[in-house]
């Protein structure tokens, strides 16, 4: 997550700031670099640079796939890549440290060095980010007298400590521009940096689908270029995954896809890509001149202003900008009139030609989040005709491990984050002078700090209630009925990721704090300080349901009819992986809430069932006008998501284990495996790259870049107007008419 956006930037939020310079030649080896920075820019070996940055966080992602997304970014005319280091995942314990698969951070680095781009290194040690607890390990919040994030000895100490590990990690793995080491201190003239340009917003269980358009965006950057900005990142530049409980919350969604320019799967989410690479390639065309000379600002009437950069008196570049969110404008500027849509900015290397207009989108449209629902553009085999097992779990207490205590216990507190669950049982007695088997209708008011949970009267599912990302607590109200003698009330309180961000967050509680039953008596009796029984966990969670080695266990069942729509129930099954390469997900729209393994790894929550409101939603959006996270939305009344990634590196061509665990009731016969294909489509403006200093356009030539995905080809072009472009993936050349739409 970011901060408001703003046209200012800041340094950095994170306590640590370093930049990591590379340079990649023939022989693989780093070359030491200087690095200092003054008012205008970072300075690398001399010379002022603008930096194009983009947020790609290696552990939301699989090692295979990092090169083809760092090759993608620096395709797209990014320099930097910009990434948080995760404490909780590093240490989890304290003094033990884990680095490997995803968390490799030193291949993730050298990964970067070898496409000869730079890194951002953000070690934090609160990194938010929409990570569980912020990326602060759990052992940290049970030191006592800790307070996070303030000006606290013990905190400091144990950031010092975990920063030093990082640094020290960096230098021993030769990965600093030179061992003097380039880290940027603290300086009066620092560059205009914006750290967390935020392309999109992240997806939260019942909430509807947040974007952000192009030209809304591209609009941003180039008017923080404009104004005198030097380095700008995109965050995030790639879609990621949540997986396993690494989501933050509450309610956090698994897909971290950011509307970002590389989406969730790998794909180039066009037009966002391609419209922003050909920004930067403009944005490139005036570094001289941006780092080297101070804009000389010029009123052209209301909403409208350039900023020109001398780099001599007969050497310049301008910004055109039309800032206001309504009205279209044609201006004079140096004696050349230029149309300018609203909320636009034109980039003009030589003060003469436009090479680029923000509002002017002119790329290929390959995959995007509409590809979800056009079958067209996926192929999805179900499940529904293969063999399941099941395991239903026990309601209430199950194991040995189970406690008293009186009254309520919070329950990060008492899971330490082990669990997404704690059980809280009671038993209530009804005064046995009643007839036998007679019943009473009470009612059970239950107060929960969050984020959901179920209730149970005597081993049956009585009520489920839940928070929400704003707001994780709720009040669970439910009429139920009790017979005479004793009567158990199991309660499973459910967390959905822990709180990573706001005022004081690291100590926000969950779980249960009031259980009042009324209707009993002449008065409401308060049950929360009474003696309460606990089980941190569920007993599936115990027994390792998800992993390979109990597939063939007898613990499963498949015998009689397979149950559905029945909570907290463990399903297994096998399925072949797609044929090809290309990206592959689950699709889990016909299931309610819970969390989905394959091969023993968890590829993150879902929770289907929660529909966002079925009102509210923008699309198509006016990109025009200041941008909020709750301005551009669609799928309203539709779950958040419903398609769940799969790592290709996890599945291998015979089968490969699905478990499920559903906690409140779902048909997994729904259920079906999805890989991905794509579409494209094109605009009319000729290509920014295409442009030199002092020649102009090689060609007004329209063109349509087409590209191929990894494990994808292009099968077929259907045409909405004239045109015969010809060849194929790799190999073409132009046709005779120009085309005017491709769909």
């Amino acid at each position: 997550m970011c901060a408001a956006e703003s046209s200012k930037s800041m340094l950095l939020s994170a306590l640590v700031f370093v930049v990591l310079l590379f340079d990649c030649g023939l022989f693989q080896t780093a070359v030491s670099r200087s690095v200092s920075y003054d008012s205008k820019a970072l300075i690398i070996d001399g010379k002022r640079r603008i930096l194009q940055s983009g947020s790609v966080h290696y552990p939301r992602t699989t090692p295979d796939v990092w090169p083809e997304i760092i090759g993608k970014a620096k395709e797209g005319g990014i320099d930097v890549i910009e990434t948080c280091v995760f404490w909780n995942y590093h240490e989890p314990v304290k003094g033990e440290y884990y680095f490997e698969g995803r968390f490799d951070l030193i291949r993730f680095v050298k990964e970067v060095h070898k496409a000869g781009l730079f890194v951002h290194l953000r070690i934090g040690p609160y990194g938010c980010a929409e990570w569980n607890y912020g990326g602060f390990p759990m052992w940290l919040h049970f030191i006592p007298g800790i307070q996070f994030r303030t000006k606290n000895d013990l905190f400091q100490r144990e950031m010092e400590r975990f920063l030093a590990k990082i640094v020290r990690m960096m230098k021993d793995a030769n990965l600093f521009a030179s061992q003097g080491g380039p880290i940027t201190p603290n300086s009066p003239t620092k560059p205009s940096m914006w750290t967390e340009n935020c392309v999109g917003w992240f997806l939260a269980f019942g909430y509807a689908v947040p974007f952000r358009p192009v030209e809304d965006l591209a609009f941003a950057v180039a008017r923080f270029f404009e104004r005198g900005g030097t380095f700008q990142n995109y965050y995030m530049y790639f879609g990621v995954t949540n997986f396993g409980r690494t989501a933050g919350g509450p309610s956090v969604a698994t897909s971290y896809d950011y509307d970002a320019p590389i989406n969730e799967y790998g794909f180039l989410n066009q037009l966002k890509w391609g419209h922003l690479r050909d920004l930067h390639i403009a944005s490139k065309l005036c570094e001289e001149h941006l780092v080297n000379a101070d804009a000389t600002q010029i009123s052209l009437g209301e909403n409208l202003e350039a900023h020109v950069y001398y780099k001599s008196s007969d050497d310049c570049a301008a910004f055109l900008a039309n800032y206001g969110s309504s009205s279209d404008a044609t201006l004079d500027f140096r004696g050349k009139s230029y149309f300018l849509p609203a909320w636009s900015v034109s980039i003009l290397p030589d003060s003469v030609n436009v090479v680029f207009n923000t509002a002017k989108v002119t790329s290929q449209t390959a995959i995007n989040d509409e590809w979800l629902t056009r079958n067209v553009t996926m192929h999805e085999s179900s499940l529904s005709s293969v063999s399941w097992s099941w395991y239903k779990e026990e309601d209430g207490v199950w194991g040995f491990s189970s406690f008293e205590a009186s009254g309520l216990l919070e329950q990060i507190n008492t899971t330490k984050d082990t669990s997404d669950f704690m059980w809280y049982t009671i038993s209530i007695d009804i005064d046995a002078d009643n007839k036998t088997n007679q019943m009473k209708e009470v009612g059970l008011l239950i107060g929960s700090l969050g984020h959901a949970a179920l209730l149970f009267v005597n081993k049956q599912l009585a009520a489920f209630d839940y928070g929400n990302h704003d707001d994780a607590s709720f009040n669970l109200s439910a009429k139920v009925e009790l017979h005479s003698g004793s009567n158990t009330v199991d309660i499973l309180s459910m967390m959905v990721g822990l709180q990573n961000y706001g005022p004081w967050f690291d100590i926000q509680g969950a779980g249960i704090h009031s259980v009042v039953l009324a209707g009993l008596n002449d008065s409401d009796e308060d049950l929360s300080s009474a003696q309460w029984t606990y089980q941190v966990g569920l007993e599936g969670e115990y027994l390792g349901l998800q992993n390979v080695s109990l597939a063939n266990s007898s613990i499963w069942t498949n015998e009689g009819a397979l149950p559905l729509n029945r909570s907290l129930t463990w399903y297994k099954t096998a399925f072949l992986a797609p044929l090809g390469n290309g990206p592959v997900s689950v699709n889990l729209s016909g299931m309610g809430k819970g969390q989905a393994w394959v091969k023993g790894l968890s590829i993150g929550r879902y929770w289907s069932q929660y529909l966002s409101p079925s009102s509210g939603c923008t699309e198509p959006c006016d990109y025009r006008g200041t941008y909020d996270v709750s301005k551009c939305l669609k799928k309203c009344g539709q779950p958040a998501q419903t398609l769940y990634h799969i790592p290709r590196s996890w599945l291998q061509q015979s089968e490969n284990l699905l478990v499920i665990h559903e906690e409140l009731g779902g048909d997994p016969r729904t259920i079906s495996v999805v890989d991905q294909i794509g579409h494209v489509t094109e605009d009319d403006l000729p290509q920014a790259d295409t442009w030199e200093q002092g020649v102009g356009f090689a060609s007004t030539t329209p063109e349509l870049q087409l590209s191929c995905e990894t494990g994808q080809q292009i099968d077929s072009i259907r045409f909405a107007s004239l045109g015969d472009p010809q060849g194929s993936c790799g190999v073409h050349r132009p046709g005779t008419y120009r085309c005017l739409n491709i769909s």
